[in-house]
């Protein structure tokens, strides 16, 4: 005769599943062997580690990281010996079986370029996108927080209108094509002192790298008020929520910081505060763009619709945003 199995052997069984699919979804985790092969638990003292660690291992694997990373919903953790297995690295340098900043600092430091993704120089970076053609590129002088340097941003026009031609107005986020590279050159006493990048990878993200002002690809920027390591200096803005001017206060004025004005120098179009809130573009900052760029093609665009020289597919554009010129 067939007798059920007890409460109490039930309980254990389960308790033994749940451990098997422990073990299945994140193997080895915080085993101490000094071994590679674990998983190490991430350890980083950040907000959303998940995020961070596929930004950071996307540019090792191409894919986000998910042939590098494990999660059961509450932990995450990489996997050591795929790391080491791609890029020579072993990233757990203390043998406790966890990834703290420190290592992981360390680890992008070795890795982040490894693949060999980025233009050698400036003047390469400048021949394979033309960005200083007038035609290319949507372009914005500005003073900020960033730098005590005048930034002037290059955004692909094609790129920009395609993010905006995009837009779901009932869902305003503003997302770039993937290759889109978008060009920051920092001026001081009429020099160029250093050049930053951002390029969009086919897993979402986006790489950030710096030129020197030699034209060679560097670790960091070097202009007043701070120095920022590159890439993970410019993730901590790029993926949080504090907001910097002039892009705050836009389309108002912003009062000068500590280090200097906070305002755009070039001429840029009157932009109404409807669309301002329309987008809310720096806020929102869909694609962890931190410019208002959209905002500022947008209100370009309504100026040309206003003197009679827009273009069809731009009207278009308007017409789909704000029901304008249908």
């Amino acid at each position: 005769m067939y007798t059920p199995p007890s409460g109490k052997s039930t309980c254990l069984s389960v308790l033994l599943a749940a451990m098997l699919l422990a073990a299945l979804v994140l193997p080895n985790v915080g085993c101490r062997s000094g071994s590679s092969a674990e998983a190490l638990v991430v350890d980083i003292g950040k907000r959303n580690p998940e995020q961070l660690m596929r930004f950071y291992l996307g540019a090792i694997d191409g894919v986000g990281g998910d042939s590098l990373l494990t999660t059961d919903g509450r932990r995450v953790a990489v996997r050591g010996d795929r790391i080491e297995a791609l890029t020579g690295y072993r990233a757990d340098t203390n043998s406790d079986g966890r990834l703290d900043w420190d290592e992981t600092v360390a680890l992008v430091a070795v890795t982040y370029r490894a693949g060999e993704r980025y233009p050698a120089t400036r003047d390469e970076l400048e021949a394979q996108t033309d960005y200083r053609n007038d035609d290319v590129s949507f372009t914005v002088d500005l003073q900020g927080t960033m730098t005590v340097a005048t930034r002037r941003i290059f955004v692909p026009m094609s790129a920009l209108r395609a993010a905006v031609a995009s837009v779901d107005p009932a869902n305003p986020r503003v997302m770039y094509p993937v290759s889109t590279t978008i060009v920051g050159e920092h001026w001081l006493d009429n020099a160029l002192a250093e050049t930053t990048v951002m390029t969009k990878r086919q897993d979402g993200f986006w790489d950030y790298y710096v030129y020197n002002a030699s034209g060679q690809l560097a670790d960091s920027t070097s202009t007043e008020p701070r120095p920022l390591q590159s890439p993970t200096q410019c993730a901590g803005c790029h993926f949080g929520s504090r907001t910097f001017e002039p892009e705050k206060s836009f389309p108002a004025p912003a009062r000068p910081g500590p280090d200097g004005p906070r305002q755009f120098v070039s001429d840029v179009p009157r932009v109404s505060p409807d669309v301002v809130a329309f987008f809310d573009e720096h806020r929102r900052r869909s694609d962890t763009v931190l410019g208002i760029y959209a905002t500022l093609f947008v209100g370009q665009l309504q100026e040309m619709a206003a003197a009679g020289n827009i273009s069809d597919s731009d009207r278009r554009i308007l017409a789909t945003l704000f029901g304008e010129g249908e």
